[in-house]
This record gives structure tokens, sequence and C-alpha cells, in this order.
């Protein structure tokens, strides 16, 4: 999580941690053995390649979910208007993968699920 080549003095990774640990209780205790949350994969439609590095913070949206451990399905919610991929990442406790793919192919089945793109 922290490697040795961050620039945090001792106090700043300790805190961090402590934080990390209060996220993951308070998570933990918020989703229980049957709560999900269905979260936006990126802030807007699927970018072009390399446009993320134009906007280096979008990724947010996954890393909390790296940075806590915790398990999600990636699914897709069709097309938009101008045919580029729209998704949701579905977010549960740890050990609630099964929950989690069940939850992804209702929300597949009722969206339309993966479409190839239209050129």
């Amino acid at each position: 999580m922290i490697d040795g080549n961050a620039t945090f003095n001792e106090d700043q990774k300790k805190m961090f941690l402590a934080y990390r640990q209060r996220l993951v209780r308070q998570l933990s205790q918020l989703l229980a053995d049957d709560g999900v949350l269905i979260f936006p994969s990126f802030p807007t439609v699927a970018p072009y390649h390399h446009q993320p590095l134009l906007t280096p913070l979008n990724f947010a949206y996954t890393a909390l979910w790296n940075a806590v451990a915790f398990p999600v399905v990636e699914c897709p919610m069709g097309l938009n208007s101008q045919g580029v991929p729209l998704g949701v990442q579905v977010v549960g406790a740890p050990g609630s993968d099964h929950l989690l793919i069940a939850v992804a192919q209702d929300l597949e089945d009722g969206f339309g699920g993966w479409k190839p793109l239209i050129r």
C-alpha cells in the first residue's frame, strides 16, 4: 500500500494506515453480509486512449476499492447516445463475491449488458 519510496514520514504512514483501517471497518459494517454499492466506474463515459493522463485523479472511482481490498464486479450497462460503453461497479464487503455476481447479472439482464461498439 505505502511503499518504501514514498515521501511520507512514519507518523504520516501510521495516520494513513489508521484511516484505511477505520474506513474498512465502517464500510464492512455498512455493507454487512447482504449490502452492495452501485458505484460509477469512471466520472465520465469511457475515455479515449491516453485521455486519463489529463485527469489523473479520475482513477479514484476504482482505486478506492483497491485500497480497501473490497471485491468489485464491473457491470456493462449498454451504450450512450454516441455509442460509447457505459458501466457501473457493484461493490460489496469481503467475501460477498457471489452476491456481487448475482447483482451484476440482474443489472445486465435489466439494462441490456454488453453491446459491441458502433463505429
